[in-house]
Parts: structure tokens; C-alpha cells; sequence
């Protein structure tokens, strides 16, 4: 069995095995969010731009093949 987690909590790499897990940037995605929100609030729109984020995966011992 392979596990894989979201979001890359501290805690992952300190479980044994080590979890592997996908890593989002949740700073960068609230900070866009608030600028976001703000320059809605400001121009009095509604918006719908869709803004993607990059995310990647931490692999650890949870997914690797022995």
C-alpha cells in the first residue's frame, strides 16, 4: 500500500515511513487572495479571473518502490 498526503504538514516527514505528500503554497495563496479580494472591493466588480497556483510533490519513503 502507497500512502500520500495533502498539503505537507510539518508533521509528515517525522512519520514512519515518512509520508510522501503534494506541498501547496497556502502563503502565497492567501496573500493573492486578500490582494484579490481588496482590489474587487475597490473597483466595485465582480470578478473572474482564474489565477493557478503551482504545486509539487514531496516524495518520501510512503510512495517509493522497495
Amino acid at each position: 500500500m502507497k500512502v500520500l498526503g495533502f498539503d505537507n504538514r510539518d508533521f509528515s516527514q517525522f512519520w514512519r515511513p515518512p509520508i510522501s505528500t503534494f506541498e501547496i503554497p497556502l502563503e502565497q495563496m492567501g496573500l493573492l487572495g486578500a490582494y484579490k479580494l481588496k482590489e474587487l472591493i475597490s473597483q466595485n466588480t465582480v470578478g473572474g479571473e482564474i489565477v493557478a497556483l503551482q504545486s509539487k510533490i514531496i516524495p518520501r519513503s510512503s510512495t517509493l518502490i522497495s
